[in-house]
């Protein structure tokens, strides 16, 4: 599948998300781990985003245990695949960062489980508008259209009630 035909899709999925019938038991593995996306700023340096665990669910920023519509996780999970697939930055945490006048800004980071290997790829100075990148990375002058989707996305997961021990046990599979 083309990232054309997936990045215009999963738009709104954190809206379709629902809480799973009957109340499964959910306890975090990596084995189930697709992507766990953390944010840091200089308020909330260790800000917790989302995880996408398969076969279909999420845990948001409030902690809050979600079934995502299959399409929609099936495209973030490409998604993920694809932007773990980018080459490395050679910056410290795999970091594209967006240019910017401010040196202050937020710093996306996506923990990527693809086969057992989670991989770090960050975004610093994500904009909706924005993508030429402060330094170019092999050959890419614009932030990878897949970066730029799968930030924006993720973003959706982030509303306003906190499960911390839940967040906790997420954060532990990938801060070892």
């Amino acid at each position: 599948m083309s990232t054309a035909a997936i990045v215009a899709h999963p738009k709104g999925w954190y809206r379709r998300a629902h809480e799973p019938f009957g109340k499964p038991h959910f306890a975090p593995t990596l084995d189930q781990l697709v992507l766990v996306a953390l944010s840091s700023t200089p308020v909330e340096p260790d800000g917790f985003t989302a995880a996408l665990f398969r076969p279909n669910f999420v845990v948001d920023s409030h902690g809050q245990l979600l079934q995502v519509q299959e399409n929609d996780f099936r495209e973030l999970t490409e998604l993920s695949v694809q932007a773990n697939a980018l080459p490395d930055t050679g910056a410290s945490g795999n970091t594209w960062r967006v240019a910017s006048e401010t040196t202050e800004s937020t710093i996306d980071k996506l923990y990527i489980n693809v086969s057992g290997t989670v991989k770090e790829t960050s975004v610093q100075g994500w904009s909706l508008n924005k993508t030429k990148l402060a330094v170019a990375v092999a050959g890419h002058e614009e932030l990878p259209p897949v970066l730029q989707k799968l930030v924006q996305y993720i973003r959706e997961a982030r509303p306003e009630d906190v499960n911390k021990e839940l967040i906790a046990q997420v954060k532990a599979l990938v801060n070892q």
